[in-house]
């Protein structure tokens, strides 16, 4: 029974590789084209890093002056005049 089992796993394997290859998947060449290179590392993490930096100094901003007064979105209490004042 284990024999044949190996059997079956063994020929459904070599079924599969035989249908990626003709599809043209290959396991070599996805992990050649999954190599990066040092410059290409640098460049992403300098991009991760300038995406970060706003954050961290916005939050250290925060942090240091307690709250950071923004523009209220409720409307006035009266609408404005022609003029553009609130009455």
């Amino acid at each position: 029974m284990s024999a044949m089992f190996d059997a079956d796993a063994r020929a459904l394997m070599l079924a599969q590789e035989g249908e990626r290859r003709a599809w043209g998947f290959d396991y070599k060449t996805q992990q050649e084209g999954n190599v990066v290179n040092e410059q290409e590392l640098w460049r992403r993490n300098q991009l991760i890093d300038s995406i970060r930096e706003p954050g961290s100094k916005l939050s250290h901003i925060q942090s240091t002056q307690g709250t950071v007064q923004t523009a209220s979105l409720r409307p006035p209490s009266q609408p404005p005049t022609i003029d553009g004042e609130v009455a």
